[in-house]
């Protein structure tokens, strides 16, 4: 079973201004079609972004950022920022599921779909209803209602479904909206650029992984 990691550009769609103690957000069209991808309808199953792949510039100040991520409507994943006199120091997590892989360790058994993580459910929340009603990226349509209102750590396995298959559907277009809000904690300002995302593929064996299940 074939697994690597891919570079996917996102340019200015990974650029986002931050301001201290406030939220802004911006949605931008991503082309990956010039990206080589296996031969077979590639699976992705997690995404990774490490330090060196976030940067400020003029940047200033020290405290976090919360930088939340939706692919076509659909919520990726929320990284932590750790900023330190205006440069970027780390981030977390550095590998994050996308959310509804399945969860199989035998196959021929049911298996529950991979969660949004607790902390990363509640930053997203809280950012989505922090954001000006201008700034709010437009949620996938087959997405519940109310889906970032609620304050309760409750996404369903049908619902999860509908986040993974929005994701490989995305990756099968070679192009997608992605939308990317940044949540300053403490006197943090600047911009603030998350690029290339680093997604992990399943390049073969994708009946038994799940594919566009």
């Amino acid at each position: 079973m074939g697994t690597r990691y891919i570079d996917l550009p996102l340019g200015n769609a990974g650029v986002v201004d931050v301001q201290a103690d406030a939220v802004t957000a911006q949605t931008t069209p991503v082309a990956v079609d010039s990206i080589r991808f296996p031969e077979r309808l590639s699976v992705a199953n997690a995404l990774r972004v490490r330090q060196s792949q976030v940067e400020m510039t003029r940047g200033s100040g020290t405290g976090t950022v919360e930088l939340m991520m939706l692919i076509d409507g659909y919520p990726m994943a929320n990284w932590t920022v750790r900023v330190e006199d205006g440069t970027a120091v780390d981030v977390t997590p550095t590998e994050t599921f996308v959310p509804g892989m399945m969860r199989r360790e035998d196959y021929e058994q049911n298996a529950d779909r991979e969660p949004i993580p607790r902390e990363e459910w509640e930053a997203m929340q809280i950012t989505m209803q922090q954001l000006p009603e201008a700034q709010q990226p437009t949620l996938a349509e087959d997405l519940p209602s109310g889906f970032f209102d609620g304050s309760d750590y409750s996404v369903s396995e049908e619902t999860l479904g509908i986040i993974y298959r929005g994701m490989q559907q995305a990756i099968s277009n070679r192009e997608f909206n992605a939308a990317v809000a940044a949540r300053a904690e403490g006197d943090v300002s600047g911009t603030l650029q998350l690029d290339p995302l680093t997604v992990k593929f399943f390049d073969s064996g994708q009946r038994i992984m799940g594919g566009l299940e």
